[in-house]
């Protein structure tokens, strides 16, 4: 993998039962008995230089799922909202919010 720019990446797992990631020299991942879940790894990356990836996988009993989830640097978008909002007559915020949202009764 090269990445196009350098500075602090995210990778995380979301799988179960088992999955690990190696990503250059850092692990991640682990065991997930009952639901996925986020872990992130900040990993700082150097762009254009070349990093081997390997994921393990196992599933020995069914009801299976596996993705990477990762980010990237982006240190201009907070600003770049505020300055928006800024400029705006009206701003709907939403916090909080990701693929794990329930609501409960």
């Amino acid at each position: 993998m090269k990445v196009p720019e350098s500075g602090p990446y995210y990778f995380s797992d979301w799988g179960k039962p088992y999955f690990d990631f190696k990503i250059g020299d850092t692990t991640g991942g682990g065991k997930h008995k009952h639901h996925p879940s986020l872990n992130p790894k900040e990993i700082k990356l150097e762009a254009g230089k070349k990093y081997p990836i390997t994921v393990k996988y196992s599933n020995l009993y069914g009801n299976s799922e596996a993705s990477m989830k990762w980010s990237r640097p982006n240190s201009s978008s907070k600003a770049k909202a505020i300055k928006i909002a800024g400029q705006s007559d009206i701003v709907v915020l939403a916090l909080g919010l990701n693929e794990r949202f329930k609501v409960r009764k």
